[in-house]
């Protein structure tokens, strides 16, 4: 790399311009596995990019000032911030200790409004009852009642609920079981432990 102070300066303001632009870009619902998978890999792809740029600033020209690393990364934390308290999520688990991290999680992001089931049937009873489809369903996979795969083709029966986002949790990431999920409509899969890491990006990408 070989730039000059003014290229390294337009570059990484070009570079952060656009991060931010995809951040905060609207994503269908509609949107296929596939282009999900793209707009996740472009993310990842500039965000490495511009550390490497910033890297190289910081080596050759150490007293510019720049936009730091952490307002290009984290564009959602200016004034701008989007507001999850009016989402309505349904958690489904057996395990009440597994809920309460969920939950925890969510409630540091923003996210106030919160059901729970502690089996697959009473989830399916809540999901029914509701006028209108939850925003977003967090359930787990083994329970030992139903499990959360029929949960979630029961539910995809009905076409109220057929675009009802869904992310499956397991304790296990298996491979059988993960495609059974995919072509039973699920949203996502993760493979506990549940953490900001792994569950804030999904849900992101879901509820834009």
């Amino acid at each position: 790399m070989d730039l000059s102070k003014e290229e390294t300066k337009v570059t990484l303001e070009a570079l952060g311009q656009r991060y931010k632009n995809l951040r905060t870009r609207p994503q269908r619902a509609s949107n296929s596995s596939s282009e999900r998978a793209d707009y996740e890999s472009t993310i990842k792809l500039i965000n490495i990019t511009i550390k490497k740029i910033l890297a190289y600033k910081e080596e050759q020209f150490p007293e510019e000032e720049l936009e730091s690393v952490e307002e290009i990364e984290n564009p959602e934390s200016d004034e701008n911030q989007r507001d999850y308290s009016e989402f309505r999520l349904l958690l489904v688990d057996d395990d009440v200790g597994d809920r309460g991290k969920v939950r925890s999680v969510l409630k540091e992001q923003g996210f106030e409004i919160f059901d729970e089931a502690d089996d697959g049937h009473n989830a399916i009873a809540q999901i029914k009852e509701k006028a209108k489809p939850y925003d977003l369903v967090l359930c787990d996979l083994n329970m030992p009642t139903i499990s959360g795969l029929d949960v979630l083709k029961l539910v995809r029966q009905e076409e109220k609920f057929s675009s009802m986002p869904f992310i499956m949790l397991s304790k296990k990431g298996n491979k059988k079981q993960f495609e059974e999920a995919v072509q039973a409509g699920v949203n996502g899969y993760i493979v506990k432990p549940i953490t900001a890491e792994n569950l804030l990006p999904k849900i992101d990408l879901l509820l834009q």
